[in-house]
């Protein structure tokens, strides 16, 4: 029971300590974030299906360049790192592709990364974030549709 309550007590103080170091810091320099940048052969054949779907953590928005989403942004939720799906629509032949990406929870290291493909041959890079320096960064290159 004391064992419990040690563990519950640890936790709050964790969450507390990360909540309020973070209001002093800049955004992009904490693991619990992810960034997928989209790169020119898929901005230039592709259209992106709507938002991403969620499986867990938030979308927090996209920066747009030339009308496109080319950098999306996710954060964690309260115990799974962010789980998103992408899909977009070639422009020529109306075929899909799918992507997932999923970061696994951040506690005082960034976690892992693991890009999914779903529909079509994705070439990507992963770079893992840090805790006191940047989030995590997937960057899609390319895709096809075949």
């Amino acid at each position: 029971m004391i064992k419990k309550h040690f563990l519950i007590i640890l936790c709050l103080l964790t969450s507390v300590v990360i909540s309020s170091s973070r209001a002093y810091a800049q955004p992009w320099q904490w693991c619990n974030g992810l960034e997928v940048n989209v790169y020119g052969q898929i901005l230039d054949n592709y259209t992106a299906v709507g938002p991403p779907v969620m499986t867990h953590g938030s979308y927090d928005g996209c920066h747009m360049q030339g009308g496109v989403c080319d950098k999306y942004t996710f954060n964690q939720g309260a115990v799974w790192g962010p789980d998103a799906t992408l899909t977009f629509k070639n422009k020529t032949t109306g075929k899909l592709v799918k992507v997932e990406i999923q970061q696994n929870f951040c506690f005082l290291e960034a976690g892992d990364i693991t890009v999914t493909p779903l529909q079509g041959k994705w070439v990507y890079q992963t770079h893992t974030g840090s805790y006191h320096n940047y989030d995590g960064t997937v960057h899609l290159r390319s895709v096809t549709d075949e």
